[in-house]
């Protein structure tokens, strides 16, 4: 929502009204938006929670909102008396039901009247569960689960209710400059700090976002300059009990005291030294050093109109294997990469006078250089460069339709999206060059109809063409939402999503562990990979005398037509991966999440995943071994957070991660032949102690906390050179040790 501050008076103002904002336990809230309803006049509360506004009319209806807290909509009659003073109390929305979420539609709307079933992880939950960049921050949502699947590199990937990390569609501020060579290890890149929430849609995405939006999509939104103040940060740990890691955050922000131009700047270094858990001279989590910053800025050249702009950059240094000192080629094995990331975005959006039309204009681009080294048994023919980019361009329509029939309302969104992605992938020593250049216009439209106060329709449908498939793929989406006055919510939706074919994915990194660089050929006749995903929820909100209670139950199924499959064939007395279409397969189960909380002094927060992935026909996951299920895909998984503030400024929470037993492949090497190992159940169970000092103004933070409390970890690693790299599986860190420090003017 556009949003354009008022400080001075407005002409011809006469009447007064004075006031100041509290929470329920009668704490001034600063920096509170107070609105003029269906205006974007208004004002923001002071350090102190105070205002002042005055007004030529004698009727206002003003909105009284701030994030984490219920919004209030009050009437002021003035009369005889010119100046009024008001008192106004925000109740807690601890779960954020009263959030405002965009990536559903593509527009703003309340998490509760969405179509869409979102599920949202906002910076607060990011920093109760101690989350220093994005990879550990998506584990708690239901049907959310990271892993880490590289002992060497740490390449880690984020599963959608089973799906392998390929199906989920990563954006960043709704835009998929997030590409295929990004994903590998990308996610451990971006810092939390960077991020004001993510938002999660879990199913066929593909309606509104294109390609590759197959098991749904992850919006990782960043901060907007809201204040001005300063944030400095660290975060300093033991893997381990023996093994350091720090992560250090800059965060500063000026905004203008007519809220028409605001700048911020943040950013990140993390550093952790290579950690090796069984003593054999190998890591199991790589060295890492990098650093990450982001320029973000606005402007408001006039009422309805706004400008954004970001620059982004960002350097990594990343090395496993042993003798880490050594270059690569005189060790056993080494994964050594060397990656910088420079890119930027800018949108520009307006509404018409009456704000009935909206118009969104966006570009984004983004660079990637990765100098990398891939090799075993001292070879010096390891060493390659790998570039990508991906540009972005864009535009939506949005009509707001106010009134259709008795109670009826409705908002149509139109659009069209060009995007393209080029990656060259060279490895001279093995004679292996990629050029992958693929281009994308996709046309979509989509209809968001209020039939009744108690219904509310969601119909879409995206046109993809790209100079791969070269033909015309239609995705369509439709859901609808029963918003019953007994605080039960239902919600029904359909969706598809497709995949097109590409040379190079995540899929070839377990080729790179092993050193074997074959390169991928695309099969002839190869089909796109489909989806169609049908989901059925109901959700029941009670909120009384401060007490807030949520209960979820959310059923899926996911079939994937033509899934992507690598073969080992020779061609031309040279020997590669094919890329072919494989058999059927599903992902069925279902979500649960549970809430409670009583003010501010404790909330519990719940969500388990009891699901099946199966293929339709056995696959050969290894020469003359055969199985149906998914691989390193847990039948039950789920999360747990606790946070109680029984003292004030002291904040003690806790996490809980569960991760059932599951299939996972054991490559010959260190054991004498290929077989399926069935892993034990996890218990990854953190607890943290916060306080916050206030020096005046000013603020610092102290954490001390404990990730791992039971050292629920592997305890089965392979030793030496001829270790599987890939036999990884469970939580990332052992039981770990963790202070941090930071100081705020905010």
């Amino acid at each position: 929502m556009i949003f354009i501050l008022i400080s001075g008076q407005l002409f011809g103002q006469k009447n007064q009204l004075d006031g100041i904002v509290l929470n329920s336990d009668g704490e001034t809230l600063p920096y509170v938006n107070i609105q003029i309803l269906d205006s974007e006049k208004g004002i923001q509360s002071d350090h102190l929670g105070k205002f002042a506004m005055q007004f030529a009319d004698s009727l206002v209806i003003l909105r009284i909102s701030f994030v984490g807290y219920q919004t209030i909509v009050d009437t002021v009659q003035f009369g005889k008396e010119k100046k009024i003073n008001r008192t106004y109390r925000l109740l807690s929305d601890v779960f954020g039901l009263e959030q405002v979420v965009v990536t559903g539609t593509r527009n703003e709307e309340k998490i509760r009247e969405s179509v869409i079933g979102i599920g949202v992880t906002d910076s607060k939950t990011l920093q109760l569960v101690n989350a220093n960049t994005v990879s550990e921050g998506l584990n708690f949502q239901p049907g959310l689960r990271t892993e880490t699947n590289c002992q060497n590199c740490g390449y880690s990937q984020v599963r959608m209710n089973g799906l392998p990390g390929k199906y989920s569609q990563i954006l960043i501020n709704g835009r998929q400059s997030f590409s295929s060579l990004n994903s590998i290890y990308g996610l451990e890149q971006i810092p939390a700090v960077l991020l004001d929430r993510i938002e999660i849609i879990k199913g066929g995405g593909s309606a509104l976002y294109g390609a590759n939006a197959m098991g749904g999509v992850i919006n990782l939104i960043t901060k907007d300059p809201i204040n001005s103040g300063v944030e400095l940060g660290i975060n300093t740990g033991l893997i381990g009990f023996k093994t350091p890691e720090t992560n250090a955050n800059f965060l500063g922000s000026f905004v203008a005291k007519n809220n028409r131009f605001g700048l911020s700047f943040i950013g990140g270094h993390h550093f952790r030294k290579a950690f090796d858990a069984n003593g054999d001279g190998f890591s199991e989590l790589p060295k890492l050093n990098s650093f990450s910053g982001e320029l973000k800025s606005y402007f408001k050249p006039k009422e309805k109109h706004r400008l954004d702009f970001a620059v982004k950059g960002s350097y990594e240094y990343r090395r496993g294997g042993d003798q880490l000192h050594l270059e690569p080629e005189l060790t056993n094995i080494a994964e050594e990469l060397k990656s910088k990331v420079l890119g930027g975005e800018m949108a520009y959006q307006f509404y018409t006078s009456n704000q009935q039309h909206k118009f969104d204009f966006y570009v984004s681009g983004q660079y990637t250089h990765m100098d990398n080294y891939y090799g075993t048994g001292f070879d010096p023919d390891g060493y390659g460069l790998t570039t990508d980019f991906t540009g972005i361009g864009g535009m939506n329509y949005t009509y707001l339709l106010n009134k259709i029939g008795k109670e009826g309302s409705g908002k149509l969104v139109f659009g069209s999206e060009y995007r393209m992605n080029i990656i060259n992938d060279n490895k001279p020593g093995y004679n292996v060059h990629v050029h992958q250049d693929i281009q994308n216009l996709g046309v979509f439209g989509q209809f968001d109809w209020k039939i009744l106060k108690w219904l509310k329709v969601n119909v879409g449908v995206r046109s993809d063409i790209d100079n791969i498939i070269q033909k015309l793929i239609l995705n369509p989406r439709v859901g609808i939402l029963f918003d019953t006055k007994a605080n039960i919510q239902i919600r029904a939706n359909y969706s598809r999503g497709y995949m097109a074919p590409q040379i190079f994915s995540d899929e070839i990194h377990a080729q790179l562990v092993s050193g074997d660089f074959r390169r991928v050929v695309l099969g002839g006749n190869l089909k796109y990979e489909t989806s169609n995903t049908v989901n059925l929820g109901v959700k029941y909100f009670k909120s009384k005398n401060q007490h807030e209670f949520v209960l979820g139950l959310d059923g899926f199924y996911t079939q994937i037509n033509n899934p992507f499959i690598l073969e080992n064939k020779e061609i031309d007395s040279q020997l590669v991966l094919l890329k072919v279409n494989g058999d059927e397969s599903f992902v069925a189960g279902l979500n649960l999440e549970m809430k409670y909380a009583f003010k501010r002094f404790f909330m519990a927060d719940l969500a388990f995943t009891a699901q099946m992935s199966q293929f339709k026909t056995p696959i050969e996951w290894t020469t003359g071994q055969y199985l149906t299920s998914f691989l390193k895909t847990p039948n039950y998984y789920g999360s747990l957070i606790l946070s109680s503030m029984p003292f004030k400024r002291f904040t003690i929470s806790s996490s809980l991660n569960v991760t059932g037993s599951m299939w996972v492949p054991h490559y010959a090497g260190f054991i004498s032949t290929d077989r399926l190992e069935r892993t034990p159940w996890f218990f990854d169970w953190g607890i943290k102690f916060s306080y916050d000092l206030d020096i005046g103004k000013y603020c610092l933070i102290f954490d001390l906390g404990m990730r791992n409390i039971l050292n629920s970890y592997q305890n089965d690693f392979d030793e030496g050179a001829l270790r599987d790299g890939s036999y990884i599986y469970g939580p990332q860190r052992p039981r770990t040790l963790y202070f941090g420090v930071k100081f705020s003017t905010f």
